[in-house]
């Protein structure tokens, strides 16, 4: 019976704890592409992901303008987040600057 190396990794890094750092790392990795979707390619670089606490992703941001920015469409933000990465259990989102 063949497994597949992913399902193996996969399995190992829950057993070991590491299953919401790896779901972390993917969404840093797609985060850029992830806002742009949802605000437009000028967002790019304004914002980098700090860590998930407690169920809150920390965004930290640029500025003040584009924390407000960004909180003003903090729905449709975690809305994405739900819809790409259902294991994140993301439930809010803090905007720092």
């Amino acid at each position: 019976m063949l497994v597949s190396i992913d399902k193996i990794i996969k399995t190992r890094a829950r057993c070991l704890g590491l299953g919401r750092a790896i779901v972390f790392q993917r969404l840093i990795k797609q985060w850029d592409n992830l806002l742009a979707g949802v605000l437009g390619k000028r967002i790019k670089g304004k914002t980098c992901l700090d860590k998930i606490e407690n169920k809150t992703l920390v965004i930290d941001c640029l500025n003040s303008v584009w924390a407000s920015e960004l909180r003003l469409k903090e729905k449709t933000i975690l809305k994405e987040i739900k819809k790409r990465f259902k294991e994140s259990n993301v439930e809010k989102i803090r905007f720092i600057s």
